[in-house]
């Protein structure tokens, strides 16, 4: 009983461990500010719009992804919220893949600043089949970013489709 009353005296007068300083969150979020704002990709005859935009009080990232092919609506490919994990010092990440399809990604995130930020995907399909891919961004300049998305295969990693190992992003006026 007196330990803890001298505990909490002092815990009171501010006697108790120093704690290291909080990150803050703009610290946490830096390898990945420069994908915020809106996108535009050309891949064969489709069209990717991407759109990495901030939750409140910059507490995560909603990536979400277009695709329109020739002479088709634009549709939504995913959409979902990347968000911190102090444990991991990553991003965690959900996306729902055509939604309505009862597909899912979900993985983890990483960058560090200046370096490609890599998005490590597992697919899960409404039948419960598991694929693996891998994205990445890097940052060339201010208005471009070069993507690759590549699959794993028995073979390694393979671009997913054609051109896929090098997918040019350039940003769009309307950027968040």
């Amino acid at each position: 009983m007196h330990r803890l009353i001298i505990v909490a005296g002092a815990i009171a007068l501010g006697l108790a461990p120093a704690e290291a300083p909080a990150e803050s969150v703009s610290d946490r979020y830096a390898a990945y500010e420069f994908l915020i704002g809106n996108w535009i990709s050309k891949s064969g005859d489709a069209t990717v719009r991407q759109s990495f935009t901030w939750g409140p009080n910059r507490s995560y990232i909603r990536y979400s992804t277009h695709l329109q092919q020739s002479g088709s609506p634009e549709r939504l490919h995913f959409d979902g919220i990347m968000v911190w994990n102090g444990k991991s010092r990553a991003l965690d990440y959900l996306f729902a893949i055509e939604p309505g399809s009862g597909a899912q990604e979900k993985g983890t995130v990483r960058g560090e600043p200046g370096k490609p930020v890599v998005r490590e995907v597992e697919l899960t399909g409404a039948d419960g089949a598991v694929s693996h891919f891998r994205q990445t961004f890097q940052e060339v300049g201010p208005q471009k970013v070069l993507t690759s998305l590549m699959r794993l295969t028995e073979a390694g990693w393979q671009p997913n489709f054609p051109g896929a190992d090098r997918i040019e992003m350039v940003r769009t006026g309307d950027s968040n």
